[in-house]
C-alpha cells in the first residue's frame, strides 16, 4: 500500500510539475535576452544555452533564466559570468545565437533537500523517488569547512553548484518549496502533512554540531528556530507561505 501511495504522489506531482528536461532551439535573440518556442513554465526556472559544432560536440554558451512566458514561448535572460564548474561539457567564448539549444530545468534531476526530521525526508523522497538526491551530511561537512552553522541563500548556491544540484527543497512548515539553484526563485510550493513537529538544527542531517570557529569574522549565529530561519532565508510569510 505505501508503495502505491508513493506512485500515485510522485505521478501527481509529475503532472502539476515541469521538471523534466527539455531541448528547445533559440527562436530569437536581443544582447541578454532570448527567446524559446516553449511556453506555460515557471518564472525563475532556468537551463543552459549549448552551441553543437559540425562534428557534434557541444560547448555551454551560458545561463538561461526564464523571466516570462505564455502559452507558445518564453522570454529567458542570459548569464555569462558564472558557468558550471563541474560540468562536463567544456565552455568557450561564443555568444549565443538564434539556433543555439536551450536545455531547460538542465540537472533538475539532481535536488538538496532541507527539512526539520527525518519522517519529513522520508514523505519527500518517497513522493519524488525518482530525484537524484545529495545527502545533507555533504552540506553539514560543507558548513563546518566553512565555519558557518547557518547558511545563507547564497551559500546553499554555492554549494549546490559545486555538486551539480539543480534544485534545492525546503520544507517550512507545512509546505514544499522547490527553488531554482541559478535563479534562487522559489518556482513550485505545495502543502504536505506530516505528524512530527521536532525540528534537526540547522537541519536534518547525521553529523553532530555544526559549530562556528573561535576567529569566525562573520559572526554567523546558530539557528535558534528552524521554519522561523527558513521563512526569512525565502522570504515567506511566517505561515511558511
Amino acid at each position: 500500500m505505501k508503495l502505491i501511495i508513493s506512485i500515485f504522489l510522485f505521478i501527481t506531482y509529475s503532472f502539476s510539475l515541469n521538471l523534466q528536461i527539455i531541448d528547445v532551439n533559440i527562436t530569437s535573440i536581443n544582447k541578454n535576452q532570448a527567446t524559446i518556442a516553449t511556453g506555460n513554465v515557471q518564472i525563475g526556472q532556468s537551463g543552459i544555452i549549448t552551441h553543437t559544432f559540425t562534428n557534434n560536440e557541444k560547448m555551454i554558451l551560458g545561463y538561461g533564466v526564464v523571466t516570462s512566458t505564455d502559452s507558445n514561448s518564453s522570454n529567458i535572460k542570459l548569464i555569462f559570468d558564472d558557468i558550471l564548474p563541474q560540468d562536463a561539457i567544456p565552455t568557450t567564448n561564443i555568444e549565443p545565437s538564434v539556433g543555439d539549444n536551450f536545455v531547460l530545468n538542465h540537472l533538475y534531476d539532481t535536488a538538496l533537500l532541507i527539512v526539520p526530521n527525518n519522517e519529513v525526508e522520508q514523505k519527500i523522497k518517497n513522493a519524488f523517488y525518482g530525484l537524484k538526491y545529495i545527502e545533507t551530511d555533504i552540506l553539514a561537512g560543507y558548513l563546518k569547512l566553512e565555519k558557518t552553522p547557518a547558511p545563507s541563500l547564497k551559500l546553499f548556491q554555492k554549494f549546490a553548484k559545486q555538486n551539480n544540484i539543480g534544485l534545492l527543497l525546503f520544507v517550512v512548515e507545512k509546505k514544499l518549496h522547490i527553488v531554482d539553484v541559478i535563479s534562487l526563485k522559489n518556482i513550485y510550493s505545495f502543502d504536505i502533512t506530516y505528524n512530527d513537529t521536532t525540528t534537526n538544527l540547522p537541519f536534518h542531517t547525521n553529523v553532530e554540531k555544526i559549530n562556528t570557529g573561535l576567529f569566525d569574522f562573520f559572526k554567523e549565529e546558530s539557528i535558534k528556530d528552524y521554519h522561523k530561519y527558513y521563512t526569512k532565508l525565502l522570504g515567506l510569510n511566517n505561515d511558511g507561505k
